[in-house]
C-alpha cells in the first residue's frame, strides 16, 4: 500500500510562491543585461527577424501577435500586444508603428487590426548577418523551431531605454540615456578596459515625458554605484508672451498621475486657465496667469509644483546558454542585484566576447572558400587529366582515389571535383581564381588582426551607430 507522507503546509507553500517567483522574474518581469528585453520583446523581435520585416514591409500587428503566439509565446494576445506597444513607444524603439499607438498624454493605442509595424533602423541592428551565424538559439515551447538565448544588438539596449517590471519579491527600474551619452561612455570603456563612476558621469538621463533633471551629481555618482537610488526631476517651463508654455513634465507614476499633476494646477491662485495643446508625442499646456500675476511669477510657482523624485532599482538577468550530455538545449536564467557601472562592465566584456566568437565563425567559413577556389585551381590545371578521367570506364572509386593522388588533395576534395560538370571545369579561369584567393587572405589577414585586438573596430563602429 502506497504510504501518505505528511508535509507542512507552510514549507509546501512557501517552496511553491518560490517557484512562481522565480518563474515570473527571470521569464517576464526582469530584462536581461546584455539585449535589454523582456523573453516576451524578445520574442517578438526574432519573429519579425523571420517574418522578414526588416525593409519597407509593414504589416498589421495582429499578424505578429498571431505568429509569436503560434511559435513562442502561447500565452495570451494582450501580453504580445503589449510587449510590441512598449517597443514601439521606446526612445530608441526598434520597432517602427503606423496608425495610433497612443499618446504623450495617456491614450491608448488603437486595436491590433487597425495598426502596423515593421523593425525599424535600430530594431535592425539587433540582426547583424556578421553576428548572426554564431546566435545562440533552443528549441520554442513545443520543438518545432527555435529561438535565441539572447539578441545581439550592438549598443546596450537597456540603458537606451531603461526598463519597468514588478516581479515577485523583486522590482526594476532602470533610467534611459540618451544615445551620445551612452555612446561617449562606451569609448570611453573600450578604451579604458572597463567602466567606472567617473567615466558613468557622462550619461544623460531622458524620460518619455521630457523632463530636466536638476544637478545633483553625488546623487547620482552614488546611483550608479549601486543598485538603488533617487533623482529629482524637474519640469520644462518657458515664457512665452503672457503664457507659461509646459514641454516638459516630472516623471510622477504613470501618464494618468502627471496629467492630473498638472491639471491640479487649476485651484492655484496664480492661474487663470489651462490649455492643453499636445500633439501625438509632445506635450505642450499652456498656463494663462490671472490678472496682476506675471509670466515670470507664475513660472516659478509652476516649477516648485511640477517636480519629483524618482527612485530607481537595478535588477537584471543573466541568460546564457546550456548543452545537456544528450545534446538538448535550453537557458539557465540567473536573477542579479547590479548597478550601472555593473551593466557597462557586462556590456563591454560580452560585446568584445561576441566579436571573436563572429570573427573564429567567419574566418573558418573564409579559409573553407580559400581552399574551395585552390582546389578549383588545380582542377584547371588537371583539366585534361580530368576529362580523360571522366571518359574512362573506371568505377567512381578508382576515379576518386587517381584524382587524390594527382592533385594531392582530400577525398572530401576530391569528390567535390569529380561532382563538377564539364561546362564547370571548361570554364574555370585559374588567373581570376588566384585573384580572389588574394582578396580573401587579405580579408582573413584583417579579421585576423581584429580577433587580436577587437577594441579599436568597436569603437570606429560606436561612430556609424
Amino acid at each position: 500500500m502506497e504510504k501518505i507522507k505528511p508535509v507542512s503546509l507552510t514549507k509546501r507553500l512557501f517552496s511553491s510562491i518560490k517557484q512562481y517567483g522565480i518563474a515570473v522574474n527571470e521569464e517576464r518581469a526582469i530584462p536581461d543585461y546584455y539585449d535589454g528585453l523582456k523573453p516576451v520583446q524578445r520574442k517578438v523581435l526574432w519573429s519579425m527577424h523571420q517574418m522578414g520585416l526588416e525593409a519597407n514591409r509593414l504589416v498589421k500587428t495582429a499578424r505578429v501577435v498571431g505568429d509569436v503566439l503560434g511559435k513562442f509565446h502561447p500565452h495570451g494576445d494582450k501580453s504580445v500586444q503589449d510587449a510590441i506597444t512598449t517597443l514601439v513607444q521606446q526612445v530608441q524603439a526598434p520597432v517602427f508603428g503606423e496608425g495610433n499607438w497612443g499618446s504623450i498624454t495617456g491614450d491608448k493605442e488603437a486595436a491590433m487590426r487597425y495598426t502596423l509595424v515593421r523593425l525599424s533602423e535600430y530594431g535592425k541592428s539587433f540582426f547583424d548577418p556578421f553576428y548572426l551565424p554564431v546566435l545562440d538559439l533552443v528549441p520554442n515551447y513545443d520543438g518545432s523551431t527555435a529561438e535565441p538565448v539572447r539578441l545581439t544588438p550592438m549598443l546596450p539596449h537597456l540603458l537606451l531605454n531603461g526598463s519597468s517590471g514588478i516581479g515577485v519579491g523583486a522590482t526594476v527600474e532602470i533610467p534611459a540615456f540618451t544615445k551620445d551619452s551612452v555612446k561617449k561612455v562606451l569609448e570611453q570603456v573600450f578604451a579604458a578596459g572597463k567602466c567606472t563612476v567617473d567615466i558613468c558621469s557622462n550619461l544623460e538621463i531622458v524620460t518619455p515625458s521630457n523632463a530636466r533633471v536638476l544637478p545633483q551629481k553625488k546623487a547620482l555618482t552614488e546611483f550608479y554605484a549601486s543598485r538603488a537610488g533617487s533623482v529629482k526631476f524637474a519640469s520644462r517651463l518657458r515664457v512665452i508672451g503672457e503664457n507659461v508654455v509646459l514641454t516638459g513634465v516630472a516623471p510622477f507614476q504613470g501618464v494618468d498621475a502627471y496629467m492630473k499633476q498638472i491639471f491640479g494646477c487649476e485651484s492655484l491662485a496664480a492661474v487663470a486657465r489651462i490649455q492643453d495643446m499636445s500633439s501625438q508625442w509632445e506635450l505642450s499646456v499652456v498656463f494663462t496667469p490671472r490678472r496682476g500675476v506675471s509670466a515670470e511669477a507664475l513660472k516659478d510657482e509652476l516649477d516648485k509644483r511640477l517636480t519629483s523624485v524618482k527612485h530607481y532599482k537595478v535588477n537584471i538577468t543573466k541568460r546564457t546558454l546550456i548543452v545537456k550530455k544528450d545534446g538538448w538545449r535550453e537557458v539557465n536564467v540567473e536573477f542579479q542585484a547590479s548597478s550601472i557601472v555593473d551593466i557597462f562592465n557586462r556590456w563591454f566584456t560580452d560585446r568584445v566576447e561576441l566579436e571573436k566568437k563572429a570573427l573564429t565563425w567567419q574566418i573558418e567559413q573564409l579559409n573553407a572558400q580559400i581552399r574551395r577556389n585552390e582546389v578549383l585551381i588545380l582542377a584547371g590545371k588537371f583539366v585534361d587529366f580530368l576529362f580523360t578521367l571522366a571518359k574512362s570506364k573506371k568505377t567512381n572509386e578508382q576515379c576518386l582515389s587517381d584524382i587524390e593522388k594527382q592533385l594531392g588533395v582530400s577525398r572530401k576534395e576530391a569528390e567535390f571535383v569529380f561532382e563538377l560538370k564539364w561546362r564547370q571545369l571548361r570554364s574555370i579561369e585559374v588567373s581570376a581564381i588566384g585573384e580572389k584567393i588574394k582578396e580573401q587572405k587579405s580579408k582573413k589577414a584583417e579579421w585576423e588582426k581584429r580577433y587580436k585586438n577587437p577594441v579599436p573596430f568597436l569603437i570606429s563602429q560606436l561612430k556609424v551607430l
